[in-house]
């Protein structure tokens, strides 16, 4: 959080966090990095509640202790970041989509979360050593494993994914159910009248 824009908040996209968006919220003067549910800082228990890209939104909104002039959102995040203009579309909140599209999400977004179940974590000692089976069994593309095993931590017995697979495999279905296009078009109609 940088006060400077504090009404600035930037969403990440799957199977990252808030810390993904740093230099570009540092370039736009501040903002509010958002870890998004089941991510990041954001694992703890929603109880019965959905996981939907509406109850992301819902999330945000209710974290986020400042009025909110502009949301930012990338991939996933774009999908929440579009909710969330949803929820506030009386409050001129400017809405800004970072290689977001409608549809389903992408095959190579399911294969990476496929490669990343068929991994038990608690079966190594180092981010590094995931890493190494990433790119050298699963045929991943390094960047890509360095990329998704920086968000991991540790505890005293074993490392952990930065992000729940449950709750990720409970939001795959949303990027297909969306009616993203449907979304957009009300808010440019209303920002029209």
């Amino acid at each position: 959080n940088n006060s400077k824009n504090n009404d600035v908040v930037f969403l990440h996209g799957l199977l990252g966090n808030g810390k993904n968006l740093t230099t570009m919220a540092k370039r736009m003067g501040g903002g509010i990095l958002v870890d998004l549910r089941g991510h990041g800082k954001s694992m703890s228990s929603f109880g019965q509640q959905r996981h939907t890209f509406e109850n992301c939104a819902k999330d945000v909104i209710q974290s986020v202790d400042t009025t909110i002039s502009t949301v930012v959102g990338h991939s996933f995040g774009g999908r929440v970041a579009l909710e969330c203009a949803m929820q506030l579309s009386s409050k001129n909140t400017t809405t800004w989509l970072l290689d977001t599209v409608p549809g389903q999400a992408d095959g190579s977004v399911v294969e990476v979360f496929e490669t990343i179940q068929s991994i038990d974590v608690q079966n190594y000692d180092t981010k590094s050593d995931i890493s190494k089976v990433l790119t050298e069994e699963k045929n991943m593309n390094v960047g890509l494993a360095q990329w998704l095993t920086s968000s991991m931590t540790s505890d005293e017995s074993s490392l952990k994914w930065g992000f729940d697979l449950d709750i990720i495999e409970d939001l795959l279905p949303e990027f297909g159910t969306q009616d993203f296009m449907g979304k957009l078009q009300h808010l440019v109609l209303s920002e029209e009248e």
